[in-house]
């Protein structure tokens, strides 16, 4: 009986010591993963400063692409008008030359 009792205490303080083995284990894991937490956190935050400075830099291209846009849209419709107007000033020289021919 006293054997078993031995084998039993035995028994009960290897697990007591794997349980403290564990606790320990679970605490420097705890640790472990805070520290990379916090390093995802300052990364994440970088990423959104950058992030910031990327919208700020797209908006300013967005602005002169705009200013930009603006000035073709102009030289396209003067250039139209300067078709229309070229076109026009053909017809009437056509038209002049035709009636001085007539006429001589």
């Amino acid at each position: 009986m006293k054997n078993k009792t031995d084998s039993q205490t035995t028994i009960l303080s290897a697990i007591k010591k794997l349980g403290i083995s564990l606790r320990s284990e679970i605490r420097m894991g705890d640790k472990l993963l805070r520290r990379e937490m916090l390093k995802i956190e300052e990364r994440v935050e970088n990423i959104e400063e950058r992030q910031g400075e990327m919208n700020k830099k797209l908006d300013n291209i967005d602005i002169k692409l705009d200013g930009f846009v603006g000035k073709v849209d102009n030289l396209v419709t003067e250039n139209v008008l300067g078709t229309n107007q070229l076109e026009d000033h053909e017809e009437r020289i056509s038209k002049l030359e035709k009636s001085s021919q007539s006429a001589l």
